[in-house]
């Protein structure tokens, strides 16, 4: 495997390791959009031997469970652009709420498109969510990897949310698979538009094919709550 086929794998790892979150999170919360309701996430994730676009739109139609798409474009080292595709179902067992706790669960599946493709990742996660306190919510997520050709692999995830007002919110978060090196990020994102329209951003540090690496991303989410609702 080269440099340019070991940076697409472990990216694609990642992006599957863990549950599809608020951004600018990878951690995902024991919520749940509400019914009617979607949202679309985008970003930018620029760093030193790869650029990367994804959109990521996701519904609620029926209330239990909320489902999700990605479309990621990447150029990685000097390979043609590469995209991938995934689709992941994500329920709330019992949704967080302040002073309280809140479980879930998702699963997930990638899939690469061009520059050789590596076949389809899929993934399952456990999440929990706490909330002690009105500004401050944790997030913890257990879940596995399987690769084509490959073992499943054990991944984590954890986040912490403050928020410092009704509009900004800090964040900082640690996620890994096992016998691997974590990748750390932290940054604040803010509403524009209250409940409507969120900006956020983050500064981060991670291993690829045995190199530490920073990166940023820069990202938007726009929410529409009644979306599938009838007038």
């Amino acid at each position: 495997m080269n440099v340019a086929a070991a940076l697409c794998t472990g990216i694609a790892l990642a992006m599957c390791g863990t549950a599809w979150a608020g951004r600018p999170l990878n951690t995902d919360d024991a919520s749940i959009l509400a019914e009617g309701a979607c949202q679309l996430e985008t970003w930018l994730r620029p760093s030193r031997h790869m650029h990367q676009f994804v959109l990521q739109p996701a519904c609620n139609p029926w209330g239990r469970i909320e489902w999700g798409a990605s479309l990621t474009r990447q150029h990685v080292g000097g390979v043609p652009a590469q995209a991938q595709l995934g689709l992941q179902a994500k329920t709330a067992f019992k949704e967080v709420e302040t002073g309280t706790w809140g479980a879930g669960a998702s699963l997930g599946a990638i899939r690469q498109v061009g520059g050789g493709s590596i076949g389809t990742l899929r993934s399952a996660t456990l999440i929990l969510s706490v909330a002690p306190s009105q500004p401050l919510v944790l997030h913890m997520n257990l879940g596995a990897t399987q690769a084509p050709s490959r073992h499943a692999r054990a991944n984590w995830a954890g986040a912490i949310e403050y928020s410092i007002n009704e509009r900004w919110t800090m964040v900082a978060e640690s996620t890994g698979e096992r016998h691997g090196r974590p990748t750390r990020q932290f940054g604040v994102r803010t509403w524009l538009r209250p409940e409507s329209v969120q900006l956020d951003a983050t500064l981060g540090r991670e291993q690829l094919n045995g190199r530490d690496e920073s990166f940023v991303t820069l990202g938007l989410v726009w929410v529409w709550d009644k979306a599938l609702r009838q007038p």
